[in-house]
């Protein structure tokens, strides 16, 4: 495995790589896996109508809980950083994946019926079982609509839901600009 940071000018320039993977299907709405999807899909398409759609692995809450120790994490040397983030994708590796549950507000629902092309946008797939859920969430609600989905890496050998774009492909781990250990 590999850890790769980008700042926000490889941030961008990673992004326009995606869209131009994506440019072949075409698509009338963008939603964005909040928090780093919608980033990445703002940096994608910022013309298309898009919607934020919050749905998120039970790890990822609770590392919200832990925010003093990743104030701390974040000045630590960046081989200790790649060391835990490592680590942590391993652990991750080996155990069930969680469901989880998106939502969205009524308005929002109707918004998405109105679209026949859409674009699901997530920064890393780990599991899949987030790309997977919000893809079944908008597929039940949208059933005679063609959905796709991006990412900008998949980090491991077996996901649940492999994107249909992605530029990395198991192993290549991203640290963002909004990661908890950037700095």
């Amino acid at each position: 495995m590999k850890v790769v940071t980008l700042n926000s000018i490889a941030l961008k320039e990673h992004c326009w790589r995606l869209q131009n993977l994506c440019s072949g299907f075409n698509p009338e709405l963008i939603i964005g896996i909040a928090t780093g999807g919608a980033i990445v899909a703002d940096n994608m398409f910022s013309d298309l109508p898009h919607v934020t759609i919050k749905s998120c692995r039970p790890s990822t809450r609770t590392k919200e809980h832990l925010n003093i120790i990743f104030s701390i994490v974040k000045y630590f040397p960046i081989k200790l950083k790649d060391y835990l983030r490592i680590r942590e994708a391993r652990r991750l590796t080996h155990k069930k994946p969680l469901s989880t549950t998106p939502s969205l507000s009524g308005d929002t629902i109707e918004t998405l019926k109105k679209y026949s092309r859409i674009l699901i946008i997530d920064d890393a797939v780990d599991s899949g079982a987030t790309m997977s859920s919000v893809q079944d969430y908008v597929s039940a609600i949208t059933p005679n609509a063609v959905i796709k989905t991006a990412a900008i890496t998949v980090t491991t050998d077996a996901p649940i839901l492999t994107p249909d774009y992605s530029l990395y492909n198991q192993g290549i781990l991203l640290r963002f600009p909004w990661s908890k250990d950037y700095r």
